[in-house]
């Protein structure tokens, strides 16, 4: 009885056990590493100080964190509402007639 013979070994290129040594990595990352103060807790508290002070700078310091694109286009209407506001209230001021 014959012995079957065994399969011609695959090419370098198609076998897969050797993938790794061929990979080539890009300096491209889709998760970027971010800074303490731009995630969690710390951010957050920064957000509110920089709300509390001055609306339009925590807006700016949304765009430098590492929170999510909804979270960003949320709390910067939420910053530049506060603006809107006062600047509303300001030239209503100046527009409201005296009387004297």
């Amino acid at each position: 009885m014959l012995a079957a013979q065994p399969p011609p070994p695959v090419p370098a290129a198609q076998d897969w056990r050797l993938v790794g040594e061929r990979m080539q990595y890009s300096d491209y990352s889709h998760n970027p590493n971010y800074a303490s103060w731009q995630v969690g807790g710390t951010s957050i508290l920064i957000y509110i100080v920089l709300l509390w002070l001055c609306g339009p700078i925590s807006a700016i310091f949304v765009w430098m964190t590492g929170w999510s694109l909804t979270s960003k286009v949320i709390t910067t209407f939420i910053s530049l509402i506060g603006l809107a506001v006062v600047l509303l209230l300001v030239v209503a001021a100046h527009w409201t007639p005296t009387t004297g």
